[in-house]
C-alpha cells in the first residue's frame, strides 16, 4: 500500500531508509547512500524488498 509521505510524484512512499553516520565522516555517509541507490535503482530487488518475510531477508538483498 504505502504512505503518505509527501513524495515528489504523489504516490504513497513504499520504502524508507535510514542511515545513521559520524557528523565528521561525509564520505562513509556518501558511501553507503551511493550503495543503497545502486540496489534500490533495480527493480527486483524493490520487488524482494517489499515482499520480505523478515529483516534477514532485507539484509540479503543488499549483501547480494
Amino acid at each position: 500500500k504505502g504512505i503518505d509521505y509527501d513524495s515528489l510524484d504523489g504516490q504513497p512512499v513504499q520504502i524508507i531508509v535510514t542511515i545513521a553516520a559520524p557528523d565528521n565522516d561525509q564520505n562513509t555517509y556518501l558511501r553507503v547512500l551511493a550503495a543503497v541507490m545502486h540496489v534500490l535503482r533495480n527493480e527486483d530487488n524493490r520487488k524482494a524488498i517489499l515482499g520480505a518475510g523478515n529483516a534477514e531477508d532485507i539484509i540479503n538483498v543488499f549483501k547480494e
